[in-house]
């Protein structure tokens, strides 16, 4: 029944996540190698959901035993295929579990199709937003685009997106902390894990791991603008006068407040080393 079997590979899936999740918390989760953390991580939701779709067999040879008269050889009584009498279930125990089933997999399919449509509208609305904004192109080959709307500096894809009053304040450590996700492809890897964790939607560890995935792409950025020489006592503050800002939408890498503090206390820390 193809409605058990999704579901069935679901679970399979949400287990497996739990399990690499657990890992990584345990033996990477503290580690500042932020993006062999990143790589690792996606590695592990692509293998959740590729592992179950694996089927291994194993052959096992059966020894042959002789009748005795000279005649074939015959299984050994312990393997041989075995019948049993068994009670056929009731007509409306099956119609029970067939109608539980189709539930739950309705509700699955539900969650499925309203995250996907959650993530085709933020994508829709981004496009919206970039292609009515005012276009530029620096000297660096970076393309920026200057919107009116009151949300915090971000990007997507290609493009880094600054409000007005940031494009006219022409922040250094901004754009070079938005042409660092540029850079890093982390909108190829949110587009990713978004259309995956739609089909986790009902599994609480797939949200986790999405957000530690963002936090890494925050400090993938923070490092790639230091090492360019900006101060980090100045980018510091600058981090929390931005995380106060609107966020365009949930696919994007916004400064988001919680991100923030989280990576204000791992700077601080004494054993901390920046790693590009």
């Amino acid at each position: 029944m193809m409605i058990i079997d999704l579901i069935t590979y679901d679970l399979k899936v949400a287990v497996l996540i739990a399990v690499f999740y657990l890992f990584y918390q345990l033996l990477l989760a503290r580690e500042t190698t932020h993006t062999l953390n990143r790589v690792i991580l996606l590695a592990a939701i692509a293998l959740s959901f590729v592992l179950p779709l694996c089927v291994v067999t194993i052959h096992v040879a059966a020894p042959l035993v002789p009748r005795g008269d000279g005649g074939e050889l015959l299984l050994p009584t312990a393997l041989a295929p075995q019948t049993f009498d068994t009670p056929e279930p009731t007509t409306t125990f099956l119609m029970r579990e067939e109608q539980w089933w189709q539930l739950l997999g309705i509700l699955l399919a539900a969650g499925i199709l309203t995250r996907l449509f959650i993530v085709g509208r933020d994508c829709w609305r981004l496009h919206r937003l970039i292609a009515n904004g005012e276009q530029h192109v620096l000297s660096s080959g970076t393309k920026v685009c200057v919107v009116d709307a009151p949300v915090s500096p971000f990007s997507w894809m290609h493009t880094v997106v600054l409000p007005r009053a940031e494009w006219l304040s022409q922040s250094a450590s901004v754009l070079a902390h938005e042409e660092a996700h540029v850079r890093h492809r982390h909108s190829y890897d949110i587009l990713f894990v978004e259309v995956l964790t739609a089909l986790q939607w009902f599994n609480p560890v797939v949200w986790f791991l999405r957000q530690e995935l963002r936090t890494l792409h925050e400090y993938e950025a923070d490092a790639s603008v230091l090492s360019r020489g900006f101060n980090e006592s100045q980018y510091i503050h600058l981090l929390m006068q931005k995380a106060t800002g609107i966020q365009a939408c949930a696919l994007v890498n916004g400064i988001n407040t919680h991100r923030t503090k989280k990576r204000i206390h791992r700077r601080q820390r004494p054993c901390y080393t920046c790693i590009s």
